[in-house]
């Protein structure tokens, strides 16, 4: 008996301690839109952007679920005639509170800066 409810514990402990972990990554939320003048630049590129904001910022963990995250990440990007692009980026944190806007340089640059701002936004007001 002692040595089930030792087990149990055991258990319990790994349980908790593994859900500490998960909570020690902020949650995203991204949100991407395309627009412009040519016939193919509408296009929502949310599912693209959240792999590669995934695999490049494995510090942050990517939700589907705007009210269940921890930041906000919305990409504007327009395109003019063939060769002209602008990304435009907003970072919010959970309350609404926006952290920064960008209007410059390539979506992977942008998503990159972003990446370190909610990082270490998150270490300095990090939940407990």
């Amino acid at each position: 008996m002692k040595r089930v409810m030792t087990a149990a514990l055991i258990a319990l402990t790994f349980c908790l301690t593994g859900s500490a972990f998960a909570q020690d990554k902020p949650k995203v939320f991204i949100q991407s839109e395309s627009s412009g003048s040519n016939r193919n630049a509408a296009r929502n590129q949310t599912i693209e952007m959240s792999k590669d904001f995934q695999k490049d910022c494995p510090g942050v963990k990517i939700t589907i679920r705007q009210d269940l995250a921890d930041y906000s990440l919305i990409l504007n990007h327009i395109e003019h005639g063939m060769f002209v692009r602008d990304n435009q980026i907003e970072v919010a944190d959970k309350d609404g509170s926006l952290l920064t806007t960008r209007e410059r340089g390539s979506i992977k640059n942008n998503t990159k800066f972003a990446c370190e701002l909610i990082l270490s936004d998150f270490a300095k007001n990090r939940p407990v």
